[in-house]
């Protein structure tokens, strides 16, 4: 079964901009909708909703989430987050970047869903990527970074002929369970652009954070903001 990583990483290579537009009609016959594609605007004033996911219960401010018809109180087999960069707050009804993607720059996506493994991206540092990485890394704990190597971070790149081929590992070294990162390119043969981060949340729930990978610039504020919007999702349901 293919891991939430590798769907979520599927669904961000095809972005808005590789849809065409019989693609996007053929969607639209079909029911799907545009909204499913690039979400729709909050309404003004929306209000914290309960939303179940599993055994999972989560308080989530309305005007976050992407889609309209999760914007109410009830169960769901996996929600998404919609943000500003770098601020990580809702996106005016007006903004132009709902109608772009996580390559842009402007936007970070999180997808709730619940987890198929016990592995987050950090935990297949060790028990996926090794052996599919390259023999060196850019540069030593303590040194300098390399070139395009963000402040506290190693990047590591991928063995060629693996299925992870132009894509680009990050981490925290030196703690326990680090801060972990994979950036994918959106096409063959040039550099990423889109990176993922999951982690574990509540009882059996992964959340799945899609960025730019310009964000991995300041990836502490990144690491931090995402992680307090999460665990106060989770003091909310049970406060």
């Amino acid at each position: 079964m293919a891991s939430n990583l590798s769907k979520l990483r599927v669904a961000a290579l095809a972005g808005i901009s590789v849809l065409t537009i019989a693609a996007m009609t053929a969607l639209l016959v079909s029911g799907i909708g545009l909204e499913r594609i690039i979400g729709t605007p909050p309404e003004s004033g929306a209000t914290p909703v309960t939303v179940r996911i599993g055994e999972d219960v989560l308080t989530v401010a309305a005007e976050l989430l992407r889609f309209s018809d999760q914007r109410k109180s009830g169960s769901y087999n996996r929600i998404e987050l919609e943000l500003s960069w770098p601020g990580m707050l809702p996106l005016a009804p007006n903004d132009p970047a709902r109608n772009t993607t996580s390559r842009d720059g402007r936007l970070v996506f999180i997808a709730i869903e619940p987890r198929e493994t016990e592995f987050d991206t950090a935990d297949r540092i060790a028990t996926v990527y090794q052996r599919f990485l390259a023999s060196y890394q850019t540069s030593m704990p303590g040194s300098a970074p390399a070139a395009g190597e963000p402040e506290g971070l190693l990047r590591r790149d991928f063995l060629a002929g693996t299925s992870y081929e132009g894509d680009e590992l990050y981490f925290e070294p030196g703690s326990v369970h680090p801060f972990a990162a994979l950036c994918f390119p959106p096409d063959k043969g040039k550099p990423p652009l889109t990176c993922l981060r999951e982690i574990r949340l509540g009882k059996h729930l992964i959340a799945t954070i899609r960025f730019p990978i310009s964000a991995l610039a300041t990836w502490r504020q990144l690491r931090d903001r995402a992680d307090e919007l999460l665990s106060d999702m989770l003091d909310g349901s049970s406060g």
